[in-house]
């Protein structure tokens, strides 16, 4: 007898019992099979050939985008240096055209030769129309740039055809050269009447009457010519609402013209408020927002609000230094308040001999010790020796403090952590005019120089030379070297200042005390400094934060810190002067 496992059993029961298929049912189930793999193959086919092009797609796209960041990073490089240049011919006087002129067109041709030529490298034989929004900004602050050297050349302006005549070269001759369009150019010659009109404002308070009147001229010209264009533009929002401003540029060379030709030359075009907060800001009613670019008005080479370039011009006229007065500098949020409390408690260490306990300081914000020579507060008594402070340039400081035996200390700060400390001091201001301003204007107005007293650099540098070439007179510190050693800092002004403390005095803690009481931890406790004002109403509490060196980090992005490290390595060529990093 056979055996077998039951489920083998149950198989060949199953075959023996299923009903026999006749030969015409095989044929169709057969061809049924092949349609369906033939089916199956279309499908997957189709499935590949989908795959196949999104793949293409996305390696397009992927690769557009890619060339959409370099073409903005190659836009913002050419803004970035052409702003660089129109600060450079801001500088021009009638006792320097031809040399500030040579080295703008120097640098103009360098932004044309270097950062102009890497965007078109991107843009030739591509469909750059698409990529227009992301290169037009750049575009158009070179056309700013190079219509306002040519003006300040020759005193005409710089056509479209020109401008594309320039760059031709730069293009592959087998590709159709890059051109600008004729939109970007009337986009750019509308931001041509704000630089205009800042010169024109700047040469008059020079005393230059003719060229601000030149300059007048020349811009009604401009914005006569496009008020005749503007409304047949299908595309123009944008020069609508720059149109406004250019109106607002003309009327005020036109009323500081017709005030000079009144009054003749007493007059100062002045058009801040006498709000608290005109410290910081002169004229409201502007667009223009990059660093408070449309309030501040170039005088010797630096840029004030209107109020405080009142201040500079006064004490330049009628303050008078002594021979025992200090005078303590900056840049404004670079320690200023700090340096004030530190040098006015180890001058007058002998009348408070136990500081912690009864100390003017206690009972008074530091500036209202300590005035500004360019705030109108100058010798009110016959105390020697007398502390002043200032934020005025050391080309603009009045002749007697130069001519004088006075010192001087000049307190420095790394540019990024006292750009952020200005950011925050604005912002706690609370003013109704930042409404709208980004961190990336201000730091683009910031590292083209037109910040209160800017630019920071040059500040900071002219007072550095001094210090090498006149070490008795002019002493150069570093806020963050008096941060990681107060102690040490004191010790060195105080013996400069020709107050130096004895063995006596360090050992019985005097020097200590000092240090604790100016410390700005104790400082911004104070409630003086919480909730008192100064005379001018702003609160004393803005003037304090953290202080911290590297506190940078916590505001800036690392695109904003890098394009403020670009303008220092740049500012710094052919020096040996570094900042505290």
């Amino acid at each position: 007898m056979l055996s077998c496992s039951s489920s083998a059993f149950q198989r060949v029961a199953f075959m023996l019992m299923a009903p026999k298929l006749k030969p015409q049912r095989l044929h169709q189930i057969a061809e049924t099979g092949v349609e369906q793999l033939v089916k199956k193959a279309r499908t997957m086919s189709t499935e590949s050939s989908m795959k196949d092009a999104f793949s293409t797609y996305a390696d397009y796209l992927n690769n557009f985008n890619e060339k959409r960041e370099r073409v903005v990073k190659a836009s913002r490089d050419i803004t970035m240096n052409s702003k660089k240049v129109i600060f450079q011919v801001h500088r021009l006087s009638k006792d320097n055209k031809e040399e500030v002129l040579e080295k703008a067109g120097k640098d103009l041709e360098a932004v044309r030769d270097q950062h102009f030529a890497r965007l078109m490298r991107e843009l030739q034989g591509t469909d750059f129309w698409k990529l227009r929004r992301a290169y037009s900004p750049g575009v158009q602050e070179y056309v700013e740039a190079a219509t306002f050297y040519k003006f300040c050349l020759s005193g005409t302006l710089c056509t479209l055809d020109e401008i594309n005549t320039t760059l031709v070269p730069l293009s592959d001759p087998s590709l159709e050269p890059l051109q600008i369009n004729i939109l970007d150019y009337i986009l750019g010659l509308a931001d041509l009447t704000g630089e205009l009109m800042r010169m024109a404002i700047g040469r008059i308070s020079d005393g230059e009457i003719e060229f601000a009147q030149r300059i007048c001229q020349f811009v009604r010209q401009i914005h006569r010519e496009l008020m005749l264009v503007v409304p047949k533009m299908d595309d123009s929002y944008d020069m609508k609402s720059k149109m406004e401003v250019m109106l607002q540029s003309v009327i005020k060379i036109e009323n500081a013209c017709f005030s000079v030709h009144v009054r003749g030359s007493e007059y100062i075009p002045l058009l801040g408020d006498d709000a608290p907060t005109s410290y910081l800001l002169g004229a409201a009613d502007v667009e223009d927002r990059s660093f408070y670019a449309e309030y501040l008005y170039q005088y010797q080479g630096f840029w004030y609000p209107p109020n405080l370039l009142e201040g500079v011009l006064y004490s330049q006229k009628h303050f008078q230094a002594r021979d025992s007065d200090i005078i303590l500098v900056s840049s404004p949020k670079s320690g200023t308040t700090w340096l004030k409390s530190l040098v006015f408690a180890l001058i007058h260490r002998q009348e408070f001999q136990t500081p912690l306990e009864s100390h003017p300081l206690l009972d008074n914000n530091p500036h209202t010790l300590v005035t500004f020579i360019e705030g109108f507060q100058f010798h009110t008594q016959d105390t020697s020796p007398s502390i002043f402070s200032t934020h005025i340039p050391l080309g603009s400081l009045p002749e007697s403090v130069k001519d004088s035996s006075c010192k001087v200390v000049y307190c420095c700060r790394n540019p990024k952590d006292a750009f952020v400390s200005l950011w925050h001091f604005v912002k706690r201001l609370t003013l109704k005019e930042m409404v709208g301003c980004t961190m990336e204007e201000m730091v683009s107005g910031f590292c083209r120089g037109s910040s209160v007293y800017g630019p920071f650099w040059d500040h900071a540098l002219e007072y550095w030379k001094e210090s090498r070439e006149n070490p008795k007179k002019v002493m150069f510190v570093m806020y963050e070297e008096m941060r990681e050693q107060p102690q040490n800092s004191v010790i060195r002004i105080a013996e400069f200042l020709g107050w130096p403390f004895t063995e006596e005095e360090i050992e019985n803690g005097v020097l200590e005390d000092i240090v604790k009481l100016c410390s700005l931890e104790n400082l911004s406790k104070l409630e003086v400094n919480e909730k008192g004002k100064l005379v001018n109403g702003m609160e004393t509490k803005a003037f304090f934060r953290k202080g911290e060196i590297g506190g940078w980090r916590d505001t800036l992005t690392p695109l904003l810190a890098e394009e403020i490290d670009k303008t220092t390595e740049q500012k710094l060529i052919g020096s040996d002067f570094r900042f505290f990093c």
